[in-house]
């Protein structure tokens, strides 16, 4: 899964924002200021658990 898959699937998501809060290599996507997703661009994803589940 590439940057541009990710973030199209990303900002689809309602309330949803984008930044590079740990540098170049990362991009975090948030919704309402809560870290949901992110991707380190050597490596892939990561998918933050919520305590109610994934998104």
């Amino acid at each position: 899964m590439n940057i541009e898959d990710v973030r199209e699937y990303a900002l689809s998501l309602p309330g949803t924002t984008e930044d590079q809060a740990y540098g170049e290599d990362w991009v975090l996507f948030r919704i309402e200021g809560n870290s949901f997703l992110y991707y380190l661009k050597r490596i892939g994803v990561f998918l933050k658990q919520f305590s109610d589940g994934y998104i």
